[in-house]
């Protein structure tokens, strides 16, 4: 499931994943956050806060999940990752290819430096 956190303000839209996810459904969530913060500048930064009990959720899953967003409105400036150590490097690996989006990966528990550096 996707949710929008209360950290999104401006043009940073944080999202939080949690237990299963169905990108189908919750891809419009992110549309709806991205509209928001691309409305004024065109441009927008992302903190994807990734649960470690995510279900169903696999790394091609949450490249797609990337890929949507990549795809829609406005430009996507900079990313930053709080979650597992193992899906940091596919999404930087990702990301690398395709744009040239900054891109860091934060452990858990370390929210409010994601949140300070999307903002520098």
């Amino acid at each position: 499931m996707l949710e929008i956190m209360p950290q999104s303000s401006g043009n940073i839209v944080a999202v939080h994943v949690t237990g299963a996810l169905n990108l189908e459904q919750d891809k419009y969530k992110i549309f709806e956050g991205v509209a928001q913060a691309s409305h004024q500048t065109g441009k927008f930064r992302i903190l994807l806060d990734f649960d470690e009990d995510i279900k169903g959720m696999t790394m091609t899953e949450a490249i797609e999940m990337a890929s949507f967003v990549i795809e829609q409105q406005g430009q996507l400036e900079k990313v930053a990752l709080v979650g597992r150590p193992e899906w940091a490097s596919s999404f930087a690996d990702y990301l690398g290819l395709a744009t040239n989006v900054k891109f860091k990966y934060f452990q858990h528990g370390l929210l409010p430096q994601a949140l300070e550096w999307l903002r520098a």
